[in-house]
């Protein structure tokens, strides 16, 4: 492993605007990964959610035929008492008043999901990546990206010949400002001939 200290020392011969090049490499490096990352960890949850969502599409099956064979049941048994078009419609209308009450629940659950599409956001967002990587290995370029960063902050951070220079281009500057107030000045003053 390298030494923390020699390789500051070694970035430390860089010029500042190289350390500075770097870190915009890396850090626009860094938010491709990190998107390339979140994709990843979208199509692996959503491959689970799919799994899911297939379960419980066959348990409703399921349960839709215990509702059907229910709902003879309560028939035969009120048909002891009434015609058979009666207890007939008083399972129908007792099933019809809990599903207007699951729709009315449902309606204002979904009325609280606004200002996005769903639909679009995820089809965005699952479009596949390069298929060679896995998320692990994202996860590891993401790490080494970030410590490149840190690294070069660090090496920037000790190089004690910035000073000068900028102290130079901010007298430069000053200078070249105070020289365009004094030409606008100039140029509005009235010329007297």
């Amino acid at each position: 492993m390298v030494d923390e200290r020699e390789l500051l020392h070694s970035r430390d011969a860089e010029p500042a605007r190289s350390l500075v090049q770097d870190i915009v490499r890396d850090v626009t490096s860094l938010a491709a990964l990190e998107v390339q990352l979140t994709r990843l960890e979208l199509a692996r949850k959503a491959d689970a959610a799919l799994k899911s969502a297939g379960k419980l599409g066959a348990a409703a099956v399921f349960g839709f035929v215990a509702l059907i064979c229910l709902s003879l049941a309560m028939v035969a048994a009120l048909d002891n008492y009434l015609p058979q078009w009666g207890a007939a419609l008083i399972v129908a209308a007792l099933f019809g008043i809990v599903a207007l009450i699951l729709a009315g629940s449902a309606r204002a659950g979904l009325s609280n999901v606004k200002g996005f599409s769903r639909a679009h956001t995820a089809r965005r967002l699952m479009r596949p990546g390069k298929a060679s990587q896995s998320l692990e290995d994202v996860e590891a370029r993401v790490e080494v990206t970030r410590a490149r960063i840190e690294e070069s902050l660090v090496a920037l951070d000790l190089k004690t010949d910035l000073l000068t220079p900028l102290r130079d281009t901010a007298v430069g500057l000053g200078s070249l400002g105070a020289a365009v107030a004094a030409i606008l000045r100039a140029n509005k003053e009235p010329r007297s001939s």
